[in-house]
């Protein structure tokens, strides 16, 4: 289990990789196709934009206050998870530790760590 700190600390390093990478990008650029050493960024991420789309998400996802960020989301599959839950795997890549996404898909996770 991840402590609320780390979450903090983790999200606000992974959020430093993704602005130092797209910083000073155009357009052009940030909607390119985007791989790394495994392929495509993942995750519905095909471009430094849809990264940039998926961080902006649990932002809003952050938004909510503690009672609605614990009651359950009824996804379309028919799964109920809590909000914190559906931003926790939100912000994980599969088979890695929680909370880091930019970092592990751009290739600096041992930076940012």
């Amino acid at each position: 289990m991840v402590t609320l700190d780390e979450t903090v600390r983790r999200l606000a390093a992974d959020r430093d990789v993704l602005m130092d990478r797209t910083a000073d990008r155009t357009e052009e650029e940030l909607s390119a196709g985007y791989r790394v050493r495994g392929g495509p960024l993942g995750h519905f991420c095909e471009s430094l934009r849809d990264l940039v789309a998926r961080g902006a998400l649990i932002d809003d996802l952050s938004r909510y206050d503690e009672q609605r960020w614990s009651a359950p989301v009824n996804l379309s599959d028919g799964t109920s998870r809590s909000m914190g839950e559906l931003a926790r795997h939100v912000m994980t890549v599969p088979g890695h530790e929680p909370y880091w996404h930019a970092a592990i898909h751009l290739g600096e996770l041992a930076a940012a760590a």
